[in-house]
């Protein structure tokens, strides 16, 4: 698939760096610059440079870096094509490219298929055969316009209607398998994949129908819950449902279920800043995708077991993006949907009461663990109940947040804080140097990485190397090649120089010179060398006059270099070498 030069610079200005990585990771201005920790690997001290002035990033901890296409191609996991159409969806471009294998005619195709079906399942839950579904629904409570509002709708008994409807549609067995929608079994036969279920249409935050999700009303069909799977157009583990009327509310936060009747129950009562996942566990790309609307998130998980276990988890991923939840406590109800029908008309102001004194996730867990009974009369109990706390405690990286508890639990367990502040601080020391080993071992890059070891057995190729990466980033601030008189055979550096030619190789084509272009086909820890070397000189001024100075340097480093291996000199060559080199010395 090949994008023009002028669809991808508009994707790229279009879509801020600081903007796009904000996202993921809390950025901190350092200057014309932002610094944070590095979204793809653990580290304490913040590393991750992004600067807004070449719309790139560079890690100075793993090495990662380039431009924006680049930084979501790792931080979603996306092929190349794929960025390109995550960043133009993301400020609504429409994709501008010579088509050369079908992918995105697929995708739209997969699109279309799920909003026919999105209708037919809609439409179906208001026949005489879907009356059994929406009587079930409505003995749920929820209410007609509700039902209209998502787009609820019913899936016919075994069998191929949908299927079929689609196929007389236009749709070819081949594409609707591949939407997940048609299912090909052992007979030769394609069926529908959802059969006598609940359809809930999974929407994005553009208006797409994604996917489906199915709750069964008749034990004899399966699992009670059926999600689609992962197709071209869905992951679950990066979706939420109800996301697409979430973002538009006007309440403060964004709360996150369990359960697609939880969230539908909770928006019907009022609260439509409600989300939930989809069918598995919380994910840390669903973390980043709540975080993109709101950095104040409260989980309100079923109150079961289960339900305990998943907030945990729910608490881990969100502290590390810099997230600190606020948990809901649902008192004498197992979820939230059955919460809102046990209180009735009292059903908003009662959620919203338990909104309003949710707990801190740390505050949450403190909690979870102590046993007040235990805690006032058992000596042992409070030593046990110190450490368990201790470990949550460590976790804290506001030393004002985590001196208050530390009062707090010294206070309930009669330890003093000093003694119980040392254990804290130890247990974060030791942290520390867990996370240093992970990072020295998976992720270090030192800086002589950036070239083969070769290169530095003379000092002279050091001064080559700061010239060449001058040279080059001069080029990719300027967007031009204007210097005619520098060849590839100048640079030293084995990886400069292919950097050079591939710069040639742009100009030539009258193509657009920037670290994206530069290093497209590169893997990833070249395309880190190249944002390196372009930001390393980025901020300074130079005018045309003073590059060709160092381009006279770096051919004086040549000729050095010629006249050292040279085994036969005559003297009127090393004379002549002589007064060039008192000129380029002046």
């Amino acid at each position: 698939m090949i994008f023009s030069d002028e669809f991808l610079n508009e994707i790229k200005e279009k879509n801020e760096i600081l903007d796009v990585v904000s996202a993921y990771t809390s950025l901190i201005r350092n200057g014309k610059n932002s610094v944070a920790l590095c979204p793809f690997h653990a580290e304490k001290t913040p590393s991750f440079f992004v600067y807004p002035e070449s719309n790139s990033f560079y890690c100075f901890g793993c090495g990662a870096g380039g431009d924006v296409l680049t930084f979501i191609m790792l931080a979603e996991k996306l092929e190349y094509n794929n960025a390109v159409e995550f960043l133009a969806n993301r400020v609504g471009l429409e994709l501008s490219q010579k088509n050369e294998d079908g992918f995105l005619s697929r995708k739209k195709i997969i699109y279309e298929i799920n909003r026919e079906s999105a209708r037919f399942f809609h439409k179906y839950l208001f026949t005489s055969n879907g009356k059994f579904m929406l009587d079930y629904i409505f003995k749920r409570g929820v209410k007609k316009e509700t039902v209209v509002h998502f787009g609820i709708g019913g899936a016919p008994a075994i069998g191929s209607e949908l299927v079929n409807f689609l196929k007389n549609y236009g749709f070819s067995f081949e594409e609707i398998i591949s939407a997940n929608l048609g299912v090909l079994k052992q007979n030769g036969n394609i069926y529908d994949r959802f059969a006598s279920r609940i359809m809930f249409p999974i929407i994005s935050v553009s208006g797409n129908v994604l996917a489906f999700g199915g709750r069964s009303i008749n034990n004899n069909f399966g699992p009670k819950y059926l999600n689609s799977s992962d197709t071209p157009v869905f992951k679950k583990s990066v979706n939420l449902f109800a996301l697409n009327f979430a973002k538009k509310s006007s309440k403060k936060g964004l709360i996150l279920t369990e359960g697609y009747m939880d969230t539908i129950a909770l928006h019907q009562t009022g609260f439509d800043n409600v989300v939930a996942t989809l069918g598995t566990s919380f994910t840390r790309e669903q973390a980043n995708l709540l975080s993109k609307y709101s950095n104040k998130i409260y989980v309100a998980y079923d109150s079961d077991l289960a339900g305990k276990k998943a907030v945990e988890r729910a608490i881990k991923i969100l502290r590390e993006i810099k997230i600190s939840p606020k948990i809901v406590n649902i008192k004498n109800a197992k979820d939230p949907d059955e919460f809102v029908k046990i209180s009735g008309k009292d059903a908003n102001f009662k959620f919203n009461d338990l909104l309003e004194k949710s707990q801190s996730d740390i505050n949450y867990r403190l909690m979870e663990n102590q046993n007040l009974e235990n805690l006032e009369n058992n000596t042992e109990y409070k030593i046990e109940y110190a450490k368990k706390a201790a470990k949550i405690l460590a976790e804290i990286d506001s030393p004002i947040e985590r001196d208050i508890y530390i009062s707090k639990i010294c206070s309930q367990t009669d330890i003093q804080k000093n003694a119980f502040e040392l254990h804290v601080n130890k247990l974060r020391k030791d942290k520390f140097k867990f996370k240093s080993k992970k990072v020295s071992k998976n992720a270090r890059i030192r800086l002589s990485d950036m070239y083969d070891k070769t290169d530095f057995k003379k000092n002279i190729n050091l001064r080559s190397a700061y010239i060449e990466e001058f040279i080059i980033s001069y080029i990719i601030k300027n967007g031009v090649l204007n210097i005619s008189n520098l060849s590839s055979d100048d640079f030293i550096m084995e990886f400069n120089r292919k950097i050079f030619e591939k710069i040639l190789d742009l100009s030539k084509q009258k193509r657009t010179i920037d670290i994206g272009s530069i290093s497209k086909d590169l893997d990833f820890k070249q395309k880190g060398k190249i944002a390196k070397i372009a930001n390393s000189f980025f901020a300074k001024s130079i005018d045309n006059k003073e590059i060709l100075g160092y381009i006279e340097k770096l051919k004086y480093e040549r000729k050095l270099r010629d006249f050292k291996n040279s085994e036969e000199l005559d003297k009127s060559e090393v004379l002549s070498f002589l007064d060039k080199l008192r000129v380029t010395k002046q």
